[in-house]
């Protein structure tokens, strides 16, 4: 067994508290990053690590299920503080995992650098597609009629032709972009998306993606180990996927939208959606500012564990709301809302529900329907 899966069981078996587990994976950190070492199966233990620790929060998020219509209100309330520990420790340590992963490139003195542009031009009604490892990806809008690919990259070897391990084809409509790199290589991309691109398909791993202002019919984003951020765009669908990375969304508008992330949490506000679906574990969800696009009942889903749920109602909201709220070994907090809405709360020693509606609900033409649930944490109603 090696050291990580060590610290692992040790918290399992209560050995040590979240918060020593982060400290001692810290020096286990620092000493395993003192020189220029890097195992090819450093990912999958880092995987397998993540893995564990997850198993660890569920195991302990069964028992307290098990134990809490026993002992009552005073436990509930005790097992969400730990929960709440837990998620924070879960989100250190994948920070810790994002930086294991980064701290392998750290070693700048032995790569080469080098500098690489793409252009070529794009029919209406395009999709784009690009497939890349290691890689930062942040997008731009271009007034011109054709991508632009900038490349900032570093190699182990001086000699390297990028364009042979970069692979460019353009069949019926789609313009495919992937790249075979060496497994240690990586960088920063910058596109630049003309405004006849309608499908963007980005995919990359162990980076950041910053995708903004986007005007097309989809967009899709998958990363791991890294955040996902999207600004100002416009789309019929959007959806963004990764792991051990925050997912932030300003700005933005879709009538159609998936969220998916682990470990980390899940941010909306100034955002307009028709359909929202939102799924995180060991991570918070916050929605504010938002609203409807079309004159249907919007319907959004916001679900988590061990991480509380905070919605914000705007009376600048043009949408009336209903909010079906529940959460297991966890509260349910309803604060300065007006007389404008309709509560209704039932609170047991393991499951707490609670529907919040506007008073013109059934009679508005904008109407947004959320189902918030959580476990072993709560979930925040806040008026203005």
């Amino acid at each position: 067994m090696d050291e990580k899966m060590m610290i692992l069981k040790m918290l399992e078996e209560g050995k040590i508290n979240s918060e020593e587990a982060i400290k001692l994976l810290e020096s286990l950190e620092r000493t395993d990053h003192s020189g220029y070492k890097a195992s090819k199966n450093s990912k999958d233990e880092q995987t397998d690590s993540t893995t564990k620790f997850n198993d660890t929060i569920n195991k302990f998020s069964k028992k307290a299920e098990e134990f809490a219509d026993k002992f009552g209100p005073d436990f509930v309330e005790k097992v969400e503080n730990i929960s709440n520990d837990f998620a924070n420790a879960a989100v250190k340590f994948a920070d810790k995992i994002v930086s294991y992963i980064n701290s392998t490139f750290n070693n700048t003195d032995i790569y080469k650098t080098l500098d690489k542009q793409y252009c070529f031009p794009v029919k209406e009604n395009t999709k784009f597609v690009i497939r890349t490892q290691n890689i930062a990806i942040k997008t731009h809008e271009t007034n011109k009629s054709e991508i632009i690919m900038d490349f900032k990259l570093k190699f182990l070897f001086e000699n390297t032709d990028i364009d042979e391990l970069i692979t460019l084809k353009d069949e019926n409509g789609v313009i495919y972009f992937n790249t075979n790199f060496p497994i240690r290589t990586w960088g920063a991309l910058e596109i630049y998306i003309p405004k006849n691109i309608n499908v963007v398909d980005i995919q990359t791993s162990n980076s950041k993606c910053c995708l903004n202002n986007f005007l097309g019919d989809t967009l899709n984003c998958t990363t791991s180990n890294g955040k996902i951020e999207i600004t100002s765009c416009n789309t019929r669908s959007l959806i963004a996927r990764t792991n051990n990375g925050k997912i932030k969304t300003e700005d933005s508008k879709s009538n159609e939208a998936e969220f998916f992330t682990s470990n980390s949490s899940i941010e909306f506000n100034k955002s307009c959606f028709d359909k929202l679906k939102s799924f995180t574990s060991n991570g918070s969800i916050n929605l504010n500012n938002f609203d409807s696009i079309e004159e249907v009942e919007a319907k959004y889903l916001l679900q988590t564990s061990n991480g509380k749920v905070s919605i914000g109602l705007s009376k600048n909201n043009n949408s009336s709301c209903k909010i079906y709220a529940s959460t297991s070994l966890g509260n349910i907090n309803i604060s300065k809302l007006d007389s404008s809405y309709l509560i209704d709360k039932d609170k047991g020693n393991i499951q707490a529900e609670a529907i919040i509606q506007s008073k013109d609900y059934d009679t508005s033409e904008k109407r947004i329907y959320i189902e918030a649930s959580t476990s072993n944490s709560s979930i925040y109603i806040i008026g203005d």
